[in-house]
């Protein structure tokens, strides 16, 4: 029955996503999302902890704030901050959050970039990225 409610589907679309060398990523949250997200990209054994951290009393700062300072663009490459790691920060439709609805990231090198919402962690995405 349709309604006036909301049903949340917790994947990121689409899954896998095929683009060239240089090409800006648009993260954006789906209109009337309830939940809060990340696009967050590193290796699993960093990635973790700032999972785990939404399970404790305070995230960590790292986990909910995006990985380059305020107005500097996004980029990603296998060396980011000496690891991969970029972090959209927390994202979210809610008009009534200081949170962004979305945030780009610039791919500068060939790969393939996995990537998790730190908040559920089983959802993932994945960027392949061809010269």
């Amino acid at each position: 029955m349709a309604g006036k409610d909301n049903v949340e589907v917790l994947a990121m679309f689409p899954s896998t996503l095929h683009v060239k060398t240089g090409t800006t990523v648009s993260f954006a949250m789906s209109p009337l999302t309830g939940e809060t997200h990340t696009a967050t990209f590193g290796p699993a054994g960093y990635l973790k902890p700032l999972a785990d951290s939404f399970n404790g009393p305070i995230p960590s700062p790292t986990a909910i704030y995006p990985s380059s300072p305020p107005g500097t663009p996004l980029t990603l490459n296998p060396a980011s901050h000496g690891n991969g790691f970029a972090n959209t920060g927390a994202l979210d439709e809610d008009v009534t959050t200081p949170l962004p609805p979305g945030a780009k990231i610039t791919f500068t090198k060939p790969g393939t970039y996995h990537y998790q919402c730190l908040i559920h962690p089983f959802m993932r995405g994945t960027v392949v990225v061809t010269g």
